[in-house]
C-alpha cells in the first residue's frame, strides 16, 4: 500500500526520484530532534525572497480569462482571487521541496538567507 494520497494532477513519486530540501544547519538539527517540520508564512516568504509567492501566474489568469470574453467577467475573477488570497492566506504557511534528477542553485538561497 502506498503511503500517499493519488492526486488528479500530480503524479505519484517514483521511489527512486529524489526531493530536495535545503536546510540551514540548525533546522536540520531541530527537525531531527523534533521530528518535525518548520512551515513559513507566505508573507514572510515573500518579503524576503520571492515577491510573488501566493500570487497567480499570468498563465494561470491567462486559462481563467479564456472561459469568458466579457471584460466585467474578466475584473470579477481578478477581484474573486483578492478575496480569496485576503481570506485563505492568514491560515497558509509554506514547507518548501523539489523534485529533479540534479540539486538547483536557486534553491538553496532562501536558506542562504536564514528565511525558511
Amino acid at each position: 500500500m502506498s503511503p500517499y494520497t493519488e492526486h488528479l494532477r500530480l503524479p505519484e513519486p517514483n521511489e527512486n526520484e529524489k526531493l530536495w530540501r535545503y536546510f540551514d544547519i540548525p533546522k536540520f538539527l531541530s527537525m531531527l530532534d523534533t521530528k518535525s517540520l518548520y512551515f513559513t508564512h507566505p508573507s514572510i516568504f515573500r518579503k524576503h525572497y520571492d515577491k510573488y509567492e501566493g500570487e497567480y501566474s499570468d498563465f494561470t489568469l491567462e486559462q481563467a480569462y479564456k472561459m469568458t470574453s466579457n471584460d466585467t467577467e474578466k475584473e470579477k475573477i481578478r477581484e474573486n482571487y483578492q478575496v480569496h488570497k485576503k481570506t485563505i492566506e492568514p491560515f497558509l504557511t509554506l514547507n518548501c521541496w523539489h523534485r529533479r534528477e540534479k540539486e538547483s542553485a536557486r534553491a538553496d538561497l532562501p536558506v542562504r538567507d536564514n528565511y525558511l
